[in-house]
């Protein structure tokens, strides 16, 4: 399986993406995925091979913590590499999470302009229903290879911090997308 890690961090709401696999052959002749991603509105995807060479990705409206009843969106581009399989099903998770987990919940839509979530949020369609951090992975969703479709997948994830919480969230989300060849 090929993956990203992304964290989020709360105090300055910048998520960082890192490849933490490269593209693998899984069974000799069905094919070999190779996950590409960047932040919302940079055109070239990379496979994010150390923390140095990490993605950023940021919501203006939390950089003093996410409040209660308040939400985040992070926009994301994710898509196959040239000569992965021409799809792959895709599934996420947060893997790691500093700070009260249990007030946090994420839900995931494909866009059309992932740079522009909010305002988009309404007309996505949801690939990731709404669900608590401590669930298990996702449901998966498709992604491309590029040249195979007319653009990469255009990526929001919400994160919602529950009313009920007693103080803002500052701490950091790690998140795992994992990509096997869709059967």
């Amino acid at each position: 399986m090929a993956g990203i890690l992304i964290t989020t961090i709360g105090a300055t709401t910048t998520a960082l993406a890192v490849r933490d696999l490269g593209g693998f052959e899984v069974f000799q002749g069905i094919g070999r995925v190779d996950l590409k991603a960047a932040p919302a509105g940079v055109v070239t995807l990379s496979e994010h091979d150390s923390a140095a060479d990490a993605a950023r990705l940021s919501d203006q409206a939390v950089t003093d913590g996410l409040q209660p009843g308040e939400a985040a969106y992070f926009g994301y581009t994710l898509a196959l590499g040239a000569q992965s399989v021409p799809v792959a099903a895709v599934t996420m998770e947060p893997s790691a999470v500093s700070g009260d987990r249990s007030a946090l919940s994420y839900e995931v839509r494909k866009v059309a302009d992932a740079t522009q979530c909010r305002r988009d949020w309404s007309a996505g369609e949801v690939v990731v229903a709404p669900r608590a951090f401590s669930d298990p992975a996702s449901e998966s969703f498709g992604v491309t290879r590029l040249g195979a479709s007319p653009r990469p997948t255009q990526l929001c994830i919400k994160v919602s911090l529950a009313d009920s919480a007693t103080s803002a969230h500052t701490g950091s989300v790690a998140w795992r997308f994992l990509a096997t060849p869709a059967t």
